[in-house]
């Protein structure tokens, strides 16, 4: 009868031990005691609270987080900031419970890194209550720690989760502040996924991730508005179904001089693809444009324009002159020189479609090239100094180019103005190159080219 109540008492405590195994699978192997903890960060936080006995002293309740680093089974580095409730009248106290004489870090740090080793910390004097609570920190800290050499399993659910509902949200909905604060937790939080350093580190990041994610502001956008687009003329006459209608020849590059293109949105980078309808449309997404060009007052374009069977011609400098424009005469190059064999070939290796480059084929052109035969009038602001001019006309000569006349001002505080007139020849050399060492010549302030005829 003994040996079998000895038998049922036997079962009964090892149902109630597994189910303590299964309750608090954690504890078991926790540093408790003696046991050193094992290399890691451990941090946990406690609350200061006032008691009856501080009514007479003047502070505030706060938080403190304890961080205890061991490495080689030791207190590496101890680590307790302040937190919420914090402010300058607890100053002192916490220094005294912290980094002075008597202090937490001072006694612990390069001790034993064991529950013993806490628990031998006596209290500050005059600092109770903030010693109280970083005991109370440290000693959670130490107990979420493994044992030294056994293995652990760390749960990551809750991170890896985390991580994964950060990784599916999109930049553009959330501000910019708000967007790059979460960014920065969830590195933190893929770091703490990879090191599984403690059970309490994958925890703290996981919950870090989260109230970043739950403090994302969302972006403002405009439901809805409208904005005047430049439609293509294909687009636009299939929209209204009307059929037959000649898309290529209803274009006008007069249409650049007109207002109704200000404040428009094009579908190249640059704003010169004009060839369409601008027409007012509803959007109801705002932000949508932020891949089109909008057309504003301070937008430049220089082209060719036909007015009224007038063809006007303007010079620009290159850098006012739109990319496409110059992928243009870039192509024209390769063709002349051979080694580009068609327009195709010269329109891929420039990066341009076929159709820009017959577009524009005819509308641009280096200014050299145009200039044959022609004659040339300009003007040049100089310093009055001896030598400037016959420099300026040794230049012209070297280029083989025929001065027909030339005129210059009285000198007004030392500058004077030099306007010539220039025949280009069909021997003259490159007439840009012409002018820009003209103008790099010293003593030349700037110059200006008034006609050409």
């Amino acid at each position: 009868m003994k040996n079998k109540e000895m038998k049922v008492k036997a079962m009964s405590m090892a149902v109630a031990m597994s189910m303590v195994v299964g309750l608090c699978p954690s504890t078991i192997f926790a540093a408790t005691g003696s046991q050193t903890a094992k290399d890691g960060t451990y941090t946990k936080t406690a609350h200061v609270t006032r008691t009856e006995d501080d009514s007479d002293d003047e502070w505030e309740e706060y938080d403190v987080e304890v961080s205890l680093k061991v490495e080689d089974g030791k207190f590496s580095e101890i680590t307790v900031t302040p937190k919420e409730g914090y402010d300058e009248g607890n100053a002192s106290y916490f220094n005294k419970a912290y980094s002075k004489t008597k202090g937490f870090k001072t006694k612990l740090e390069g001790q034993a890194a064991t529950e013993d080793t806490i628990n031998s910390w006596d209290t500050v004097s005059g600092a109770t209550r903030t010693s109280d609570a970083i005991k109370k920190a440290a000693l959670e800290a130490i107990q979420s720690a493994p044992v030294a050499g056994e293995t652990v399993t760390i749960d990551t659910a809750k991170l890896e989760s985390a991580i994964a509902a950060a990784e599916k949200l999109t930049e553009s909905d959330y501000t910019a502040d708000s967007w790059s604060a979460m960014q920065t937790k969830l590195t933190v939080a893929k770091a703490a996924l990879t090191a599984k350093e403690s059970q309490s580190a994958v925890d703290t990041a996981a919950d870090e991730l989260n109230a970043a994610m739950k403090a994302l502001k969302k972006a403002e956008v405009a439901k809805e508005t409208y904005v005047l687009m430049n439609i293509p003329y294909s687009e636009f006459y299939a929209a209204d179904q009307v059929a037959g209608a000649d898309s290529v020849s209803s274009a006008t590059k007069a249409k650049t001089r007109s207002t109704l293109v200000a404040g428009s949105y094009h579908v190249n980078s640059d704003g010169t693809d004009i060839t369409g309808i601008t027409y007012p449309v509803k959007i109801s997404d705002a932000s949508v444009l932020k891949n089109y060009t909008k057309i504003t007052d301070d937008s430049k374009l220089s082209i060719t324009v036909n007015m009224k069977g007038k063809e006007q011609f303007y010079v620009v400098k290159e850098k006012a002159v739109p990319e496409v424009l110059l992928k243009v005469v870039e192509a024209k190059k390769l063709l002349e020189t051979g080694r580009a064999a068609t327009v195709q070939e010269a329109s891929d290796m420039t990066g341009i479609s076929r159709s820009s480059f017959y577009k524009y084929k005819d509308d641009i052109s280096l200014f050299h090239e145009n200039t044959k035969g022609k004659k040339i009038t300009f003007v040049i602001q100089m310093d009055d100094q001896p030598g400037l001019l016959s420099d300026v006309l040794k230049v012209i000569a070297e280029y083989h180019a025929n001065i027909l006349t030339i005129h210059q001002t009285i000198p007004v505080n030392g500058v004077a103005s030099l306007t010539l007139c220039v025949d280009i020849l069909p021997t003259t050399g490159n007439s840009m190159a012409l002018f820009t060492d003209i103008e790099n010549l010293t003593g030349v302030h700037y110059m200006k080219i008034l006609a050409s005829e």
